[in-house]
């Protein structure tokens, strides 16, 4: 019932949590924890405590999250993946308060002690991108997004992950090392690295969504080499146009084309954005994209001094989006507009109809 409320400050959810406790300190107490029944008597504690993290995290009490995921790394030492799971979730509050040095070390103590299933349970899938993370952690923080040093050891871990007889756990590893290559810059080795995947899956008869996911992959890369001059938009155009025939239906497909018009914008060329952006609405019409595409264009006709027709989208967006985020963004863009150009009257006005809609959402859609 308590799961049902929104307000995670509410009293009722410390009861919770401090019951949550309760119940991992008195299962500690209760039996031999060296005995079989022990390692039983673990895994409830394990999870207790995890519980009880959880509810501080929700709370924004990064202090009783961490000293309650302290005690599963501390008190719990065979229960490696359990313990593992303690450190990756304390990394997450290190990293979110910006303590880089103090993440990459807690990243590294969960690598060390789980080992990685691609098919397994959340800690099992989620280490496998940790050394990748941890790469790029330490890379942010020296300074240093493209030399060897911060992605060798990742690259050493996913080239032997490559070699495992595990299916799995080897496509895994493929992809994530062609992640490593593209960061470092080696375009080439990242998109042939992608290839065989692909094509090893289509032998071993993956699913098509599997080879959809990693033909996406290949065309991230090759918008990331294009946005960065390092690709030219015809070669990436025709990749583009490849997935959007092998994989049709796939959702994927309208994804890549935002990505595509996204790097029109960054590289500063509206009309073709504008172009990739009216393909998503003429050829994929039902894609969770639109709405995101829409805004995109109302943003690109108000740069391009179009502002008449992007205020007809951005009033539409409410209308034909009425449960999307993004239509919460539609009303404030309008006002930002006047804001911007001190147009007290308009602006005024505009706000006062943010407000309106915004209030009306949240009575409309409370859990959202």
């Amino acid at each position: 019932e308590l799961a049902k409320q929104r307000n995670p400050s509410d009293i009722a959810w410390d009861a919770l949590a401090n019951r949550y406790e309760i119940l991992a300190r008195s299962h500690l107490s209760s039996g031999d924890l060296a005995s079989k029944a022990g390692l039983k008597l673990e895994r409830i504690v394990a999870r207790a405590w995890f519980r009880a993290a959880e509810i501080y995290a929700a709370q924004l009490d990064s202090g009783r999250a961490e000293r309650t995921l302290e005690n599963v790394r501390s008190t719990l030492p065979r229960l490696h993946t359990v313990r593992g799971e303690g450190a990756l979730r304390l990394g997450e509050i290190a990293e979110s308060h910006g303590d880089l040095a103090e993440a990459i070390g807690l990243y590294q103590n969960a690598v060390d002690l789980v080992t990685p299933d691609p098919e397994g349970e959340w800690v099992e899938r989620k280490v496998l991108e940790l050394p990748l993370r941890i790469a790029r952690l330490e890379a942010r923080a020296a300074g240093d997004s493209v030399s060897g040093g911060p992605y060798a050891q990742a690259r050493a871990y996913y080239a032997s992950k490559v070699r495992s007889d595990d299916l799995a756990l080897r496509f895994a590893a493929m992809r994530l090392l062609a992640q490593v290559d593209a960061d470092r810059g080696e375009w080439t080795e990242a998109l042939e690295q992608l290839g065989r995947l692909e094509h090893l899956m289509r032998e071993d008869g993956r699913p098509s969504r599997s080879m959809a996911e990693t033909r996406f992959a290949s065309i991230e890369i090759w918008i990331q080499a294009l946005t960065l001059g390092e690709a030219d938009v015809e070669t990436v155009q025709s990749h583009l146009e490849a997935m959007i025939t092998d994989y049709p239906t796939d959702p994927r497909s309208p994804r890549a084309l935002l990505l595509m018009a996204v790097s029109a914008r960054d590289r500063r060329q509206p009309q073709e954005a504008l172009g990739h952006l009216a393909r998503i609405r003429r050829d994929f019409k039902t894609s969770a994209v639109l709405a995101d595409a829409t805004l995109l264009r109302a943003e690109l006709l108000d740069a391009t001094g179009q502002w008449s027709d992007a205020l007809q989208v951005f009033r539409g967006l409410p209308i034909e989006f009425p449960t999307s985020r993004t239509a919460l963004r539609a009303p404030l863009r309008i006002a930002r507009y006047y804001v911007q150009r001190e147009e007290a009257g308009p602006a005024e006005m505009a706000l006062e109809q943010a407000e309106r809609f915004h209030r009306d959402y949240v009575a409309r859609f409370p859990e959202g």
